[in-house]
């Protein structure tokens, strides 16, 4: 690992009980406050995730929807074994194998929690979520 990746890591777990904190207070607004449908299964009250995941029918339209407002939402998980790099093969994985899993990876979408994410930043996204879900 860098010099400056040891650096945020170590500041990232100086501050953990914080930045847990924070993620799930985010996690717990979005979770309350979208008219959408979260990840089935997922309960964002109970985790401290990195990404609150969401899925929508067209993800690239979600994507530019978001961009056009000025938030980069990312489009990190988009297959059933990450990173895009892995060769399925060399893991054991067989297309088909999980359907279920390989339909959520073409549909999911990750907003932020990031622990400086203001209050308006995220009304903003709940706000964004709930209007691009009645479109």
């Amino acid at each position: 690992m860098s010099n400056a990746l040891s650096t945020l890591a170590l500041f990232e777990l100086m501050d953990i009980n914080a930045v847990n904190k924070r993620r799930r207070e985010v996690s717990d607004y979005y979770f309350h406050n979208f008219n959408y449908k979260i990840l089935p299964g997922f309960d964002g009250e109970k985790i401290y995730p990195l990404r609150f995941p969401v899925l929508v029918k067209d993800k690239m339209k979600a994507i530019s929807f978001f961009s056009k407002h000025g938030i980069y939402i990312g489009d990190w998980y988009n297959q059933v074994i990450d990173p895009k790099s892995v060769k399925l093969e060399g893991v054991g994985y067989k297309m088909g194998s999980c359907p279920k899993a390989e339909g959520i990876a073409k549909h999911i979408i990750n907003l932020p929690t990031y622990f400086s994410m203001t209050e308006y930043d995220v009304k903003k996204i709940t706000n964004l979520m709930n209007e691009y879900a009645g479109n």
